[in-house]
């Protein structure tokens, strides 16, 4: 139960995240576990007394200061901000210096003594004092801050006052209503390495009114599946944000018998990052990581605008048992193999089939030497099945399989044997390797004796004499920014490599050594600056099929050469002759009155990248030649206090970059900019700009779209936050169009077509890794949830 219950306490994973980990520091004297009940010294207080992990510290204004510690003297403490001075003793070359909640220290203590503390121990302040000093000296010094006694954070000419909000230092959200521990450790060594005296200081936040009643519940029933769950919840209009915390309903409440429904609270709140109540269609799903056997609480605590927090709500729920008659995967339930006429040096193509009762295989490619190592070690093979089963090994499911549940304890296995093809990539040539898998039933068991496939690539040959009939035809398109490489594969084409070659290199084709140096150059630096594409992802003739053989080279400049090489390859191995497709962009002089305008500015969740963004496309409209653009970070307090001024100070930094450098975003054509929207946005608004330039280097007018970060709204009309912007008129000119080929596409099509494909790649891969319809792939650690509102979580 140990590993059940704390995965999902945060405890363990916030606690690496935040470098933190019980490993002991060097100091003189070991931890004296002696009689509990230790003197007080004046100002020392013993909190949590009556629980089994009681922490000694001081309360008041200050600690005590020693020579080898630091004095911890008590500044102003607000709902969500904690100041304080650090006055270092006269020996203390360094010292390290951390805040960490008091509920939170609580939990990590119990969390590394989970089943002594369960087994009735009861810790000595002697104990955990050692484990909080363990805490600010883990992994080599990644926890607490090391400050050295000359660093003054103010004039103050005695020590450093920290505002600890403000400073940037908190690895956890300062709320109203909370204690906080101020933990520092004198050092006798300038490193911050060697821990001498340690003080704690125990401040409070100060309190705030609840606003309205904020609730926030789960609606309806909660989605069951054999491995994971998912609900929505609906929250009231006072609830402005909550916090979400499943958890087994026996370890919820031993945890508030130890510690109290506040604590029990509190330690939820510095666990995670409060969600935002407002988005409406609230919704989560998680990986199952308890005993399915026990009963699940869901723990939703709604918070007003202040992240006051209202009382808990309760939703408790059993899973669906596993069916006791259910078959189990085993070996030789699915097969894997190796399609030899189908294979290059490059490419391995594999057939796989399925017994009905197997959903799914996971798999990965080991060298044949890394297979042997394990082929006759089961501990060995078991620890890999885990790992490719919960750690994102590749999957192929049976096409043909299909569960029927049947009321509560009955199912049916519906479905029948499948099979289906796979096919690798940029596999070594002339290498031994296996493909090694387990196979998987419907209710998420799978086997852990893996199987194996040998397969062999081919040796690389070079073809040096001259054109061959299996060869490429390439041809290219281009526009005044871009270069589009057409290719048009033979049957025999396996794969094809391509890239472009930098302006200081020259080839000829016209000798053996020429030839040998054109391979050379595209497979140099292990294949790190070449391009490959497979043909024959879609069936040929296809519009899919087209844009696949067609790779667009985007930002190049306006009128001039550029040589692309290209080398493709055949099922048996061999690299074709070399081909270099010389390639030249349009002109482009733009005009004496380049116009442009910023249009499409949203704000939203994108599902391409997996968050909220703040999105817009620049517009030419006429005359421009090339433009510079951007999406800056902007606070009111920097703003100038005409929109003239303003524009004057970006005309520079859109040119130049903010650092003076050069700023790398530029184009001639229509093209869309967004920029990421989450809680480490912390500047007011978003300045979305362009500024065109026409024939000779004439300058246009500085376009402008504002976002607000703190309300989430786009702001077109500037004059809200500058009262003398006058929007420009809108400009009437035709944007000229250059005619495509029926078989290519436009750069528009082509953005939105990427963009198309590449959700659909990643439903994809949601899919294939179990994330749809509540069949999601458990997690050993499983700490966070799937996705929260429909949106995936991105760590």
């Amino acid at each position: 139960m140990k590993k059940l219950f704390l995965n999902f306490m945060f405890a363990a994973s916030l606690l690496f995240s935040a470098g933190v980990s019980f490993v002991s520091c060097t100091d003189d004297e070991g931890p004296d576990n002696g009689d509990q009940d230790t003197p007080l010294l004046e100002g020392e207080v013993i909190k949590g007394n009556d629980t089994p992990t009681p922490i000694k510290c001081y309360e008041g204004d200050e600690t005590v200061l020693s020579e080898y510690g630091v004095q911890i003297v008590k500044g102003v403490t607000l709902d969500n901000e904690i100041r304080f001075e650090c006055i270092p003793g006269a020996s203390a070359k360094s010292y390290r210096l951390d805040i960490i909640p008091l509920a939170k220290a609580y939990d990590m203590i119990y969390t590394a003594n989970y089943d002594e503390i369960n087994n009735g121990k009861v810790m000595t302040v002697e104990e955990t004092a050692q484990a909080l000093k363990d805490l600010l000296f883990a992994e080599g010094g990644a926890a607490g801050y090391t400050f050295a006694p000359s660093d003054k954070m103010t004039d103050y000419a005695t020590g450093h006052e920290f505002n600890w909000v403000a400073d940037g230092y908190s690895q956890f959200t300062i709320v109203p209503d909370a204690e906080y521990l101020i933990v520092a450790v004198g050092c006798s060594d300038e490193n911050g390495a060697n821990g001498r005296d340690m003080s704690i200081l125990c401040v409070e936040t100060t309190p705030k009114d609840l606003i309205g009643d904020p609730i926030v519940k789960v609606k309806g029933e909660v989605k069951r599946g054999w491995s994971a769950f998912g609900f929505d919840m609906e929250a009231n209009a006072d609830a402005k944000y909550y916090y979400l915390f499943p958890i087994g309903t026996k370890d919820m409440n031993n945890y508030v018998d130890k510690y109290g429904e506040k604590t029990f609270v509190d330690m939820i709140r510095f666990s995670q990052y409060p969600s935002d109540a407002t988005k409406g269609n609230l919704s989560a799903q998680y990986p199952l990581w308890l005993d399915p056997s026990e009963e699940i609480t869901i723990i939703t605590i709604g918070a007003d605008e202040n992240y006051v927090v209202n009382d808990m709500e309760k939703t408790s729920f059993y899973m669906p048992q596993k069916p006791a008659d259910r078959v189990m995967p085993k070996k030789g339930m699915s097969r894997v193999t190796w399609n030899q006429e189908l294979t290059s040096a490059s490419v391995v193509n594999f057939n796989i089939e399925f017994d009905k009762e197997i959903s799914l295989i996971r798999y990965k490619l080991m060298s044949k030497s890394e297979w042997e190592t394990m082929a006759n070690d089961p501990e060995a093979q078991a620890k890999l099945a885990d790992e490719l089963t919960y750690n994102g090994g590749w999957v192929e499911k049976n096409p043909n399989y299909k569960l029927s549940v049947i009321g509560e304890d009955d199912y049916e296995v519906a479905g029948e044997a499948g099979t289906t093809t796979s096919k690798q990539y940029i596999i070594p040539a002339g290498s031994e390797n296996y493909l090694v898998w387990t196979c998987q039933n419907g209710f998420e068991d799978y086997n852990k004796e893996l199987e194996a496939c040998y397969f062999k690539t081919d040796e690389w040959s070079r073809d040096l004499w001259g054109w061959d009939e299996d060869n490429l035809w390439c041809t290219f398109e281009s526009t005044t920014r871009g270069i589009t490489l057409l290719v048009e594969p033979t049957d025999n084409t396996a794969f094809y490599y391509h890239r472009m070659i930098p302006e200081d290199r020259n080839f000829e084709l016209g000798t053996d050594e020429q030839i040998n140096a054109a391979f050379d150059f595209m497979f140099e630096e292990d294949g790190a600056y070449y391009n490959f594409t497979d043909p024959w992802a879609y069936e040929k003739g296809t519009p899919e099929w087209e844009e696949q053989n067609s790779f667009p080279y985007m930002g190049l400049e306006p009128g001039k050469k550029y040589d692309i090489m290209v080398i493709g390859e055949t099922w048996d191995g061999k690299l074709l002759f070399p081909q270099i497709v010389y390639a030249e962009t349009e002109a482009n002089e733009g005009g004496l009155d380049p116009q442009m305008t910023i249009t499409d500015a949203k704000y939203g969740f994108d599902p391409l990248w997996g968050y909220n963004t703040f999105s817009v496309t620049y517009k030419p409209i006429k005359d421009v030649r090339m433009y510079y653009h951007g999406i800056f970070d902007r606070n009111k307090a920097d703003m100038k206090s005409t929109y003239a001024d303003e524009v004057t100070y970006w005309k520079d930094i859109i040119v130049n970059g903010e650092d003076g450098t050069g700023n790398p975003f530029q184009s001639d054509r229509e093209k869309n900019q967004f920029a990421a929207i989450n809680e480490w946005s912390t500047s007011d608004y978003k300045l979305a700009m362009c500024l065109p330039y026409g024939k000779n280097d004439v300058k246009g007018e500085l376009s402008m779209v504002a976002f607000d970060v703190k309300e989430l709204r786009v702001i077109t009309d500037l004059s809200e936050i500058w009262p003398d912007y006058e929007p420009a008129s809108a400009a009437t000119a035709s944007v000229a169009t250059k005619p495509v080929s029926a078989n290519l596409f436009t750069a528009t099509e082509r953005i939105k077509k990427n963009q198309e494909e590449a959700e659909a790649f990643l439903q994809s891969l949601r899919k294939i890794r179990g994330f749809d319809k509540y069949q999601w792939t458990p997690s050993i650690k499983a700490p966070a949830p799937i996705s929260i509102n429909g949106e995936p979580v991105v760590k």
